[in-house]
């Protein structure tokens, strides 16, 4: 029996969830904010993010109620934001391959609930700070949404990444299609 997996299943109080919910929302939000300040290396950067979202997909994988809770949450783009900020940029590290399969399967395991695709529908109010992707948000109003940025980085995956990732075209698909 393995301890930790039955521990992960058993947790079921909104009081967690909102916890764990804060803390790798923050955690994941520090790669792209980091990489967004105006004074060179004023903000450290976690060097962790690759466990950081094993263990996430540990949770939703394990406990389907803080799945649902992580989707159903007004916030829900915390995560998805950093997640498609790391895709876009580790596209042409080979030694990120894993990284890239990580994020695409903790996307792919998302949106296999009708509330991921509402919650991206929603405007995108964030900039991420990548040269090479559009701006969808402006002073006044927002362009797009966060399923564009997604349709933009799945894009920029297919037609600039690695031939390696060819295996994930598959699963790019499934997720815009649910």
């Amino acid at each position: 029996v393995n301890m930790y997996h039955g521990h992960l299943e058993s947790i079921d109080a909104t009081a967690d969830f909102d916890i764990l919910f804060a803390g790798f929302a923050r955690l994941l939000n520090n790669i792209p904010e980091s990489m967004n300040t105006y004074l060179p290396n004023s903000q450290k950067q976690i060097q962790s993010h690759q466990e950081l979202l094993n263990i996430f997909w540990q949770c939703i994988d394990l406990n389907s109620t803080f799945r649902s809770y992580c989707i159903n949450s007004k916030d829900c783009e915390k995560i998805v934001l950093p997640i498609l900020y790391i895709m876009y940029e580790y596209r042409n590290i080979p030694s990120a391959s894993g990284l890239l399969h990580l994020c695409t399967f903790v996307l792919l395991h998302m949106s296999g609930e009708r509330g991921f695709g509402v919650a991206l529908n929603r405007p995108l109010l964030y900039k991420l700070p990548s040269i090479g992707l559009p701006v969808m948000s402006s002073i006044n109003a927002p362009i797009g949404t966060h399923v564009d940025l997604m349709i933009v980085v799945f894009h920029k995956m297919i037609v600039n990444g690695m031939k390696s990732l060819h295996s994930l075209y598959n699963c790019m698909l499934t997720i815009l299609s649910n």
